[in-house]
């Protein structure tokens, strides 16, 4: 009778082992471009990664919770492939990561030099000016002033990125803080943002009453 309970009570564990597998999940999947663990979405969320449907084995609510795209390289420099909406504090780089176009290659901001100076600022905007330099996404553009390794966007943000010695490829405006100033505290070189179309300009100075603006545009 001791060796039949033992027997049923190994039967029940092993039971309760599967049933907390189905509720729980836990086993490594694969989708997306990317790779991930299986989770119980009654119960968990899939921070900084996407859920990925009909992966897993057991009920529905079991999903395959993708985080893990790898590394990325753009304009010399290392990255990490992840949904774009979490790249909070970088910029997202397209077309270089595997999976679905959401997920793109998130490159850290590292601030200006601290010897970087309004100076360099009018340098480089002006370098910028004298090249000509036409609107496009793709990063294909020099800074023309410090010649450092990378190329910069030469949209809005990257010139402006260039302009303030961020590492190219330049930030995209949604990831930077930024803060109000009066009228009478803009200097040459200061950002003024458009917030409802994300658009982000070069101050140069005043005429008469009217902000003179350097932009990508």
């Amino acid at each position: 009778i001791a060796m039949m309970l033992g027997f049923f009570s190994f039967v029940l564990m092993g039971l309760i082992s599967v049933s907390l597998l189905l509720v729980e999940g836990g086993s490594v999947c694969s989708a997306l471009g990317g790779s991930g663990e299986c989770v119980n979405t009654k119960y968990s969320t899939c921070e900084n990664g996407l859920f990925a449907p009909d992966v897993c084995e057991g009920p529905s609510n079991i999903e395959c919770c993708i985080t893990n795209w790898g590394n990325c390289n753009a304009d010399e420099q290392t990255g990490t492939c992840m949904p774009v909406s979490y790249c909070t504090n970088g910029t997202s780089v397209p077309t270089i990561c595997p999976g679905p176009s959401e997920v793109q290659c998130c490159m850290a901001l590292h601030p200006s030099p601290n010897n970087w100076t309004m100076t360099d600022v009018k340098n480089v905007a002006s370098a910028w000016l004298q090249a000509k330099v036409p609107y496009s996404w793709s990063q294909t553009t020099k800074q023309y002033v410090t010649h450092g390794p990378g190329l910069y966007r030469s949209d809005c943000s990257g010139f402006v990125s260039a302009a303030w010695g961020f590492s190219p490829p330049g930030f995209i405006v949604p990831t930077v803080p930024f803060y109000n100033i009066s009228e009478a505290q803009l200097r040459p070189g200061d950002a003024l943002v458009e917030d409802t179309f994300g658009h982000i300009a070069l101050f140069w100075g005043w005429n008469g009453t009217n902000p003179i603006v350097i932009e990508e545009c």
